[in-house]
């Protein structure tokens, strides 16, 4: 594309005829991509047309395009059969085409959300991998990310919820969690509300639950104060929130703990009580440092979330 209005012709036709209102010409090409994306094809057109967007400083998101959180709402409340769409283009969230939606209903400041879900059915996985995205990431990206580590998906479920805006708590993890509340509880409650859920259709020792980041924060918590044996507990570049609990029921769990050794926000000092707990209370947990100082789900990960599911 060469110019604006190259961009605004592509999005005119682009826009689906049953679409609820005329967007503007800055909310027509934020919502270019996530228009391609509703179209059957087999190219990623969507995705690259986001990249090149973002890449031209264009709109890309329907925030970019001039929208708050109060017209977000009422437009969702007045279109509900678009209210994931909207909330994806609101947020900037890279749109895949191959991405289907679960809803689910939790209280809390992450009610009434809705999880990526890709790769196999529940009611056909013999794996199902609930993912928690990191902060101001999407659940989409991080499912596509797991998704380059595996051979084949095709009886793998990955379910990964989206955050109200992008953050599962608003402040860094090692602070006192009072100043994370009620954040913290209601993300656990997210993760209680997608294990029940696959907990319907396949058993605890089939279900990884994983993170990066804030969300492989969320995880360790998660898995240190529920009475739950999963799979496998993985925590990619991330530690424990201090609420409490223990590792000592996960003696039949994978627990895996990676960071990188420059990891500004792994650091020592953040990983200290994550690593002592696990040392001590799980002495079979796998704890990993990669060279150099990447925040990233690094390739050493993905090796260990194959071998768990017996993919290597």
């Amino acid at each position: 594309m060469s110019s604006r209005s190259d961009w605004l012709d592509l999005a005119d036709k682009a826009t689906p005829d049953n679409f609820p209102f005329s967007p503007n010409a800055d909310e027509a090409i934020a919502l270019l991509p996530f228009f391609l994306a509703l179209k059957p094809a087999n190219d990623e057109l969507d995705s690259q047309t986001y990249d090149q967007l973002r890449d031209a400083n264009l709109p890309h998101s329907l925030k970019m395009a001039g929208w708050d959180l109060t017209r977000l709402a009422e437009a969702q409340d007045r279109f509900p059969e678009w209210h994931e769409f909207l909330d994806d283009a609101y947020h900037a969230r890279r749109p895949h085409r191959d991405s289907r939606r679960l809803r689910f209903e939790v209280p809390g400041v992450h009610g009434q959300r809705f999880a990526t879900y890709r790769g196999a059915t529940l009611d056909t996985a013999e794996y199902v991998i609930i993912a928690m995205h990191g902060r101001a990431a999407a659940a989409d990206r991080l499912t596509r990310d797991l998704e380059a580590f595996l051979p084949s998906t095709d009886q793998i479920a990955l379910i990964a919820p989206q955050a109200t805006d992008n953050a599962w708590y608003p402040n860094p993890a090692h602070l006192p969690p009072e100043q994370n509340q009620p954040h913290i509880d209601d993300t656990l409650a997210v993760i209680d509300s997608l294990w029940a859920c696959a907990r319907e259709q396949v058993a605890a020792n089939q279900i990884v639950v994983c993170g990066f980041s804030q969300g492989a924060c969320a995880a360790l918590t998660w898995a240190r104060s529920r009475d739950v044996s999963p799979l496998a507990i993985m925590g990619f570049s991330g530690f424990q929130i201090e609420v409490g609990g223990s590792y000592r029921h996960l003696f039949d769990s994978v627990l895996y703990s990676s960071r990188s050794e420059g990891d500004e926000f792994c650091t020592d000092q953040n990983m200290a009580q994550t690593l002592s707990d696990l040392r001590e209370q799980a002495p079979h947990a796998l704890i990993h440092t990669d060279p150099g100082s990447h925040h990233v789900i690094s390739e050493y990960d993905g090796q260990i979330l194959r071998k768990t599911l017996g993919l290597e």
